[in-house]
């Protein structure tokens, strides 16, 4: 893993989305205990979770830390409607909250 002051370019993520903006910081955890994950984080950041050792879910961090991405290596238990992985985009609504859209496949950046 790079230094906390290094900047890692948009090819950071392993599902190589093209949504994926700047990354300067890097931070995990493990939910493994079912964890609440947060909406807001650092900002420019993505949070890696992991569960029982496996990463199920990479959050990015716009430059506000609001939460604009979430990639999922799992199909939450619904082959049928998730690609493994896929992305869901967080949009802010009317009340100034977020709400983490529907999945996506993901479009990959050259």
């Amino acid at each position: 893993m790079k230094g906390e002051d290094e900047t890692f370019d948009s090819n950071y993520n392993s599902a190589h989305s093209y949504l994926v903006r700047i990354v300067t910081k890097v931070n995990e955890i493990d939910v493994t205990r079912h964890q609440h994950l947060e909406i807001k984080g650092e900002p420019n950041s993505v949070t890696i979770i992991w569960r029982d050792g496996e990463a199920i879910r990479e959050r990015y961090f716009d430059e506000n830390g609001d939460a604009y991405l979430d990639i999922d290596y799992n199909d939450h238990g619904n082959s049928k409607c998730h690609s493994v992985p896929h992305q869901h985009r967080w949009h802010h609504v009317k009340d100034g909250g977020l709400v983490r859209g529907p999945a996506e496949d993901i479009k990959k950046h050259d």
